[in-house]
């Protein structure tokens, strides 16, 4: 039974969660307690002006729970940023540690940046992340508990691997579900599309959902396809053959979101060498991991062009998707660790 308490718990998310949401009845079927969900929507929020907007947002809804900071017992920041920020200004006013709120964060991705500009990033996410208000963080593999535990001198014993888990919305797109035979690569982060555009064949169609691409795209086979968000991105990837997932560097997890979403609708993926990845992909069952190299990606097109090892991949994919990728199990895997904290 959910109890509810004087004092709250409450999920920090950036994006416009369903009132049923499953993530949150994970959390309260393990931990036994009720949880508020916060919105602060700035996950469409990129690009000039919006990207300003969007930076104003994460550090206003973390200031709102500081100011209320008495009411919360525990905080799950669904978008890492409310978390650290949060941690920030509690350390930066020297709050009570027993007055203040237990800090979740969900999934830490770290990129670092350059300069001064670097530096600085750098010493922030590290003021916040290993302040004693971050009672545990969240990575999306294994081989980041040590990379960030390094890079930002957090303790290994509060860092948690989490595979990453989304909502199923399959039934709302099943009757769109098909094969019109088009490849769909998607994403901003540490993407490498001039690698699909120096080597991708003039026989298939591909397109690229994304804000930018930092080349022109000359090749009649490849389409950019802009301003593309939700349920008009989802209907490309029902109606695709398969999903490109092209990573720029090796050593940073990314391409996780794109890859759960295609296997909720039965899509096999290719994507190129990665840290994290395999955590996601059953090589040979669900996708295929590819060297970028012109030969590789080629080769993994043709294994998807046989009808009969086509069949299997979606299958497959489906059938690992329900498994364990759904939000609801990965709400009851963090109920589990606060519960343990």
């Amino acid at each position: 039974m959910v109890k509810r308490m004087k004092t709250k718990n409450a999920i920090l998310v950036d994006y416009d969660t369903p009132s049923d949401w499953d993530f949150q009845k994970g959390l309260e079927e393990t931990t036994g307690c009720f949880w508020d969900v916060m919105k602060c929507v700035s996950n469409q929020d990129h690009g000039g002006l919006r990207s300003c907007i969007r930076y104003f947002k994460y550090f206003f809804l973390p200031l709102k729970v500081f100011f209320n900071r008495h009411r919360y017992k525990t905080i799950v920041a669904w978008q890492q940023f409310f978390g650290i920020i949060l941690a920030v200004y509690l350390r930066l006013f020297h709050v009570n540690v027993n007055k203040a709120p237990a800090i979740c964060i969900m999934e830490l991705i770290y990129l670092p940046k350059k300069g001064v500009i670097g530096k600085f990033y750098r010493r922030f996410v590290a003021y916040g992340v290993r302040s004693q208000y971050v009672r545990a963080i969240f990575v999306f593999s294994g081989s980041e508990k040590e990379k960030y535990a390094n890079e930002l001198g957090i303790e290994t014993s509060k860092i948690f691997v989490l595979q990453l888990g989304i909502d199923d919305e399959s039934t709302k797109l099943k009757t769109e579900v098909c094969d019109e035979g088009f490849y769909v690569a998607a994403g901003r982060s540490n993407r490498d599309y001039l690698f699909l555009i120096d080597n991708w064949p003039d026989s298939k169609k591909l397109y690229i959902i994304t804000e930018s691409l930092p080349a022109s795209v000359d090749e009649k086979s490849i389409e950019l396809v802009t301003n593309c968000y939700n349920d008009d991105y989802l209907r490309y990837v029902a109606k695709c053959h398969a999903v490109i997932v092209p990573l720029e560097n090796e050593a940073v997890s990314s391409g996780q979101l794109v890859i759960l979403q295609a296997m909720m609708l039965g899509k096999p993926v290719i994507a190129s060498e990665n840290m994290s990845i395999r955590d996601y992909i059953a090589p040979g069952k669900t996708g295929l991991i590819i060297k970028k190299k012109k030969e590789e990606l080629l080769k993994a097109i043709s294994e998807l062009d046989n009808s009969e090892n086509y069949m299997k991949y979606t299958k497959y994919a489906r059938q690992k998707f329900e498994q364990g990728f759904s939000v609801e199990i990965m709400g009851q895997k963090v109920g589990r660790v606060i519960n343990g904290l």
